[in-house]
């Protein structure tokens, strides 16, 4: 697999994860958060096990810890988002959960001392002023619910640069199914030792629930792990940074929340930033023969 077919993959994550925000804030009024993530996670690890059995239940003792340390990660993402989501509107909680994408190259550089390029810092700056837009209100004030998804993004940072590292030394697919298991059985604990674990009572809690299973956890958290043997941590960030962008379009035609201009132009810097990260952007040249400098894509 190419880098860019591995950076394509990450976009079809970053359009299915665009609707996890919205299908989690209908799913909470229906179930308890960890038996949420305990379910999703579950069905998910099931399914795929049927899937790709012969390929994946034996798995080493390394492998096995990698994939407890990522599903661990993945855990406290949700756990911490979806108590966010309680008090945050499923737009601003996904452009929130977006800053990741900053704190992926500043834990490389604290843990492994890896100095971002150039164009990851111009980038990191563009993206984190695409996500204010999105994100501050009019009194640049923080909330409860904030807070917790700006502590889901750190987690999430975590779980990208673990996944990045973990899966150029074990097999992904092995990684991306077990991870599964590990989430889901925090959730179970957590949700027996709170308020006990439940099922969705409701036809749309089901929905809910089998969405985000087969194309968040079972596509997306499976996905990510075989693209990123291809790529680096930082460009998973940044594309992935696109995900807010697609959770304010499910936000605004499923839960019916309206954005502004000040949002869609955070939008675009987003998705500015990916181009910039990805050497995309445009570049200045000579003409030799003419003696005309020209724009150039």
């Amino acid at each position: 697999m190419t880098e860019r077919n591995a950076n394509l993959l990450l976009v079809s994550v970053a359009l299915v994860w665009g609707a996890s925000g919205t299908l989690m804030k209908i799913g909470i009024g229906d179930i308890t958060p960890f038996s949420l993530i305990a379910l999703r996670f579950g069905i998910a690890f099931f399914i795929m096990m049927i899937l790709f059995w012969k390929k994946v239940y034996l798995i080493g003792k390394r492998a096995a810890g990698y994939s407890f340390l990522m599903g661990s990660a993945m855990f406290f993402t949700f756990a911490f988002l979806m108590y966010g989501l309680k008090t945050t509107p499923a737009s601003t909680a996904g452009f929130l959960t977006g800053t990741a994408v900053v704190m992926v190259p500043l834990l490389e550089l604290m843990l492994f001392r890896k100095f971002p390029a150039g164009k990851v810092w111009i980038a990191m700056i563009i993206v984190l002023a695409g996500i204010s837009l999105l994100s501050l209100n009019e009194e640049l004030s923080i909330g409860t619910g904030e807070i917790f998804c700006i502590i889901a993004s750190l987690f999430n940072a975590i779980y990208i640069i673990m996944t990045g590292h973990f899966s150029k030394k074990e097999d992904p697919l092995q990684l991306g199914i077990w991870q599964l298991f590990s989430a889901s059985l925090w959730g179970a604990v957590c949700a027996a030792t709170t308020s006990g674990i439940g099922l969705p009572k409701t036809q749309i809690g089901w929905i809910t629930v089998l969405s985000l299973a087969l194309l968040c956890s079972a596509y997306g958290y499976v996905i990510q792990p075989l693209a990123q043997k291809y790529t680096t941590p930082e460009k998973t960030g940044f594309i992935l940074a696109s995900e807010p962008v697609f959770s304010l379009a499910f936000a605004s035609l499923i839960l019916g929340e309206s954005f502004t201009e000040k949002e869609a132009l955070g939008a675009a810097l987003i998705f500015v930033s990916i181009l910039v990260v990805n050497g995309r952007g445009f570049h200045l040249y000579k003409n030799t023969q003419g003696g005309i400098k020209k724009w150039k894509k």
